[in-house]
This record gives structure tokens, C-alpha cells and sequence, in this order.
């Protein structure tokens, strides 16, 4: 078995991620328009059987390989027969939890112990991230949250790590303590 597979610890930064592509104009939902369209976000793979058969005119999906590594983009700029440009909604399915820091999936970089290690200075951490508009964005209000978490170090003194997170539809702040 080890013959055929590798089991070294390379990266794994590369995933298949279903897109969608909502209200396209029906002139772009051929395979051909559909992976150019795709490739501006990642690899095209496949379009699913509803997209092929146009049996679900509400969105087209397809299948890309997207590297995580890469900031998701949550537009593409369509050009229209009529020289008009649509700027495209791009809806991913479901992406998985990646860290940039360590490069792994499954935690994010507010959740990685490498980040936690890397704080020594006695200092609260602010970890600010750009609110990108996504499927939550027509909820309201948005309300800022912060959640402080304690990180110990070495020396296991308790060093608090402020975090703000984007806006969401609540009004309750979160405090995690020990």
C-alpha cells in the first residue's frame, strides 16, 4: 500500500468546493461559459445535473478545486453580450475551516496553538477581519461582538487575546474566561 500512496506530511491546500452561481443570465450556463466563469475562483471540475439539464434556473452550480490559501472572492465580473458588466454573486456551499497560519484544515487561525504560542508579549492581541459579504450579510442589526480568551505561556500566566469578529445578527456580547 505504501507503494502507491504517499503518506508524507505535505500541505493539503487544495479542496473541492461546490460554488453557486446565483441569477445567472441564461446565455453563460453553457459548460464552456460556466468554466471560464469558474476558473477566475479556482479549477472547474464539473457543473452538477441540474445546471447540465437546466432543470433549476435559480442558480448554477459548479464543482472548482479552490486553493485555501487563496482570499475567496465573493464576485466575478461577467461581461455581457450587450457590452454590459455584471458583477457576479459568488456563493460557496461549503468551504472548510482552514488556517493560514500552520496550513492546516480544520481550525481556523483564531483557534490555532501556533498563534496562541506566538503571544508573549503581556498584551491583548486585536485580530480584526474585513466583514466580507457573504450569505448572512442582509441580516440586522449587526452588532460588533469581542470574545476575550485567556492564553497562558510558559510560564502559565494568563495573557487575555481580544478577538473581534464580524458583524452578526445578535445583541449578546460573549466573554470566555477560564
Amino acid at each position: 500500500m505504501t507503494k502507491f500512496f504517499d503518506f508524507s506530511s505535505e500541505e493539503m491546500t487544495r479542496v473541492p468546493v461546490w460554488v453557486r452561481f446565483p441569477n445567472l443570465p441564461l446565455c453563460y450556463w453553457s459548460p464552456v461559459c460556466l468554466s471560464k466563469i469558474a476558473s477566475v475562483l479556482g479549477k472547474p471540475i464539473q457543473c452538477d445535473h441540474m445546471t447540465s439539464t437546466l432543470s433549476r434556473l435559480s442558480y448554477t452550480r459548479v464543482l472548482i478545486e479552490l486553493d485555501l490559501r487563496e482570499d475567496t472572492q465573493q464576485s466575478v465580473v461577467v461581461s455581457l453580450p450587450s457590452g454590459l458588466v455584471l458583477q457576479q454573486k459568488v456563493v460557496y456551499e461549503s468551504q472548510p475551516k482552514f488556517c493560514n497560519l500552520c496550513n492546516a484544515i480544520g481550525h481556523t487561525r483564531l483557534l490555532c496553538s501556533k498563534a496562541a504560542s506566538n503571544i508573549k508579549d503581556g498584551g491583548c492581541a486585536q485580530v480584526n477581519h474585513a466583514s466580507k459579504e457573504g450569505v448572512f450579510s442582509r441580516l440586522g442589526p449587526h452588532i460588533q461582538q469581542h470574545v476575550q480568551v485567556p492564553i497562558k505561556d510558559s510560564q502559565e500566566q494568563s495573557q487575555p487575546l481580544t478577538v473581534q469578529f464580524p458583524p452578526i445578527a445578535t445583541s449578546t456580547s460573549l466573554v470566555v474566561a477560564p
